[in-house]
């Protein structure tokens, strides 16, 4: 009997300790949402489609269901709902954040704090924080029009066994971001909401990421970082006389992000089938919410950018995007998935495309195995007469590289490999640098030379 209460005893005493312990509160938070979202990863979302199956479903449920890719893994309904999450946190978040840099000034003596009044600094802190709320408030439309198209497509539009498990989940995720599902299967605002608890593993970088990245695609002043990429691409793609040619061709766009190339290049060329695919489930679902949503945006994507302003007004400016009037092409499928196990449609005339266009901006140097990626590439052979690969952008490489090639080593692999340089061209003077998602009204402004090349792989697949 003592035994058992020196034991209990000394279970009590470790689960308290363990409770203040950040790191074990973390992990256990994280079994529990996994255990209580299981269903949630065995229920795949299928692009462009937006159907929902769950992996034990009827196989007649798969009828008329392309599926693009070897793996599913990225594209389950958890992620889709962590990634909803992580933007409905983004005005929590951001306003804890800018509430840190008010907090800091009480370290300040009086004197200081004073001059600062008079500076009105205290008054930029408070527009901010309503420059995040204005964020937000956009982030909402975006979220409401994914969820619409969600339910519209499995609830609205199919009659199948699995509508009643469908239900249960979409109404369990549209609950964690406000919304709920009535039994007519209409999406409804939930007023006053407030979520129960934050995501544990919420990546606001890549939720202001993702935020960004629809400015860069799809705003007027961001078109002079667009134009030197689109020229190119597109001027390539003339070369190759698509609307000239019977057999159907296709061109394929990984890293397409907010999708703004890939959409401009199904616009340009209507006859040939255009392909994106991302493999971040916040930039796919904020790229389809383009798409559907009927009000225009207005984003302030450097609100939180404190550092190099030229004044209050420069940090805060809004940025409008026309998205009321943006329509998706028809021979544009926007993806969700791992380029690396893409495989493409095979319903085309004789079983092969005539040609399989690749391109690539600012994409290979993402990379952890540049050799994977273009594997995948030549992979497309098999599927066509002829493989393209247009690429535009820096070598910059990220996050743990296997491989970091220079531009002499790169074009001296193609020819290893086996493909044939139509043109290479190599920017690197002042006047050609081109931004990314730079601040032209900033102390501090990033460029990047550009290499651009256009080759064909010679040696086709059998």
């Amino acid at each position: 009997m003592i035994d058992i209460l020196v034991i209990l005893t000394c279970l009590f005493i470790v689960m308290s300790v363990l409770r203040r312990y950040s790191p074990f509160q973390k992990w256990m938070a994280q079994r529990i949402d996994n255990a209580l979202h299981k269903s949630q990863l065995t229920t795949i979302l299928y692009s462009p489609s937006l159907r929902l199956i769950p992996k034990n479903a009827n196989p007649n449920d798969m009828n008329n269901i392309e599926n693009f890719f070897i793996s599913n893994n990225t594209s389950n309904l958890k992620s889709i709902s962590e990634s909803l999450r992580q933007l409905k946190e983004y005005s929590i978040k951001a306003h804890n954040a800018n509430g840190t840099i008010f907090k800091r000034t009480r370290e300040l003596s009086n004197d200081m704090i004073n001059q600062l009044r008079e500076l009105q600094y205290f008054s930029k802190i408070t527009k901010i924080n309503e420059s995040i709320q204005s964020n937000g408030q956009m982030i909402d439309l975006l979220i409401e029009s994914f969820l619409n198209d969600l339910v519209n497509v499995n609830l609205n539009s199919l009659n199948n066994d699995n509508k009643k498990f469908l239900y249960e989940q979409l109404n369990d995720i549209c609950k964690n971001v406000g919304y709920a599902i009535t039994p007519e299967y209409q999406l409804t605002k939930i007023l006053n909401f407030e979520p129960d608890s934050l995501y544990i593993n919420s990546d606001q970088y890549r939720v202001v990421e993702a935020v960004s990245h629809i400015c860069r695609d799809w705003s007027q002043p961001f078109q002079n970082e667009r134009t030197p990429i689109e020229e190119f691409v597109l001027n390539q793609l003339e070369t190759l006389n698509f609307n000239n040619q019977v057999e159907r061709n296709l061109v394929v766009m990984p890293g397409a992000g907010l999708g703004r190339l890939s959409h401009n290049i199904a616009t340009k060329f209507p006859s040939v089938k255009v392909q994106s695919i991302e493999w971040s489930t916040l930039m796919y679902i904020c790229n389809m919410a383009i798409y559907s949503t009927s009000h225009d945006l207005e984003i302030r994507p450097f609100a939180m950018h404190y550092s190099g302003q030229l004044s209050t007004s420069d940090q805060i400016r809004p940025y409008e995007i026309q998205t009321s009037s943006i329509t998706k092409p028809n021979n544009l499928d926007v993806l969700l998935g791992d380029f690396r196990t893409y495989v493409p449609s095979t319903g085309v005339q004789n079983g092969k495309y005539e040609t399989i266009t690749v391109v690539t901006p600012f994409f290979i140097d993402t990379a952890e195995n540049l050799f994977e990626y273009i594997e995948t590439i030549e992979s497309l052979r098999y599927h066509c007469k002829t493989v393209q690969w247009i690429n535009v952008g820096p070598l910059k490489y990220g996050t743990r590289p296997l491989v970091q090639l220079n531009v002499e080593e790169l074009e001296k692999l193609r020819k290893i490999r086996g493909w044939v340089d139509i043109s290479q061209l190599v920017s690197t003077d002042y006047e050609e640098l081109n931004g990314y998602l730079t601040d032209t009204k900033s102390l501090y402004q990033g460029y990047y030379g550009l290499l651009k090349f256009h080759s064909k792989l010679t040696n086709p697949g059998m």
